[in-house]
């Protein structure tokens, strides 16, 4: 808010896609078994062009692409039968 009580609306609140992104990849690509169920949480994967293409100043920290999350699930023994995609994008 401003010295009037007005709310700002600077583009800086926006959250832009770059931002969003750099966000995106420092975060753990997945978590454990929610029990009692199989569900395994992760965030969604990136194509493979996204990750060959990556122009952000830092690379991700947890880059995660579909192989690589069956991959990575593999490891621990995890066999994925179905991802579920449930984020908003356009």
């Amino acid at each position: 808010m401003d010295a009037n009580g007005a709310s700002s609306s600077s583009s800086e609140a926006v959250p832009t896609v770059l931002k969003k992104l750099e966000k995106w990849a420092n975060y753990p690509s997945s978590g454990e078994p929610v029990r009692p169920t199989l569900f395994i949480p992760c965030k969604s994967p990136f194509s493979i062009k996204i990750m060959e293409t990556w122009a952000l100043s830092d690379p991700p920290r947890y880059p995660l692409t579909v192989p690589q999350l069956m991959s990575e699930q593999a490891t621990r023994g995890r066999k994925i039968g179905l991802i579920l995609d449930l984020s908003n994008v356009s």
